[in-house]
């Protein structure tokens, strides 16, 4: 079954809706283990499922989307691009990234052209393959890791990588745990800003 942002009702409610969605400029969504992707509608009576599906909200001229996650351990299965935008993940539950990722992968986040990832919550990386980096910033992209924990168990190289552009890695009070010997930050580091308050590492050098 598709997902699907409207709801029934006759077509000028639902152009009414349409107009609504792609024309705010924030929205803060619930995401619960109970909710439902499809009859869900992200309000905190109405959670969605799937983090997911609620990164889906971010369209229009939606640039900063807050999503908020209940009890738990929330999935996010594959690789995701945040870019033109914020996404902040908070709540009470915590994130497993890649838990279906089959294939290497170069990163499983990229955050790119003027784009910011803020993760509020605790972590784990646990893809079904080796991972290069955890992050790629390029384009003025932005990280922030404010949760109290990121594990990661696949991470070959680095937690983070730059290429291009005036990027920003920042670590508020997190700390940051490698099953493999990695660097904190690979590729073209003069772009990459950093500021640390509070941040620890494991198995983590640079």
């Amino acid at each position: 079954m598709s997902l699907t942002i409207l709801g029934g009702g006759s077509p000028l409610n639902k152009l009414a809706k349409i107009e609504t969605h792609l024309s705010r400029n924030s929205r803060t969504v619930y995401v619960e283990l109970d909710g439902d992707d499809v009859k869900g509608d992200g309000s905190q009576e109405r959670p969605f499922k799937t983090i997911e599906r609620a990164m889906l909200e971010k369209v229009g001229t939606t640039l900063s989307l807050t999503i908020v996650i209940g009890d738990g351990v929330h999935d996010i299965n594959y690789f995701f691009q945040i870019s033109f935008g914020a996404v902040k993940i908070t709540g009470l539950g915590s994130v497993r990234f890649g838990v279906k990722e089959m294939e290497p992968r170069s990163s499983l986040v990229s955050v790119s052209t003027s784009g910011v990832f803020w993760l509020d919550v605790a972590a784990t990386e646990s893809a079904n393959a080796t991972v290069t980096k955890m992050f790629a910033v390029s384009g003025n992209g932005r990280v922030l890791l404010w949760g109290e924990s990121l594990t990661l168990n696949n991470v070959t190289a680095s937690v983070i990588s730059s290429s291009w552009g005036q990027n920003t890695f920042y670590v508020q009070g997190c700390h940051i745990t490698s099953a493999n010997p990695i660097s904190k930050i690979m590729g073209v580091i003069s772009d990459l800003a950093t500021y640390e308050a509070s941040a620890s590492y494991t198995n983590i050098t640079g």
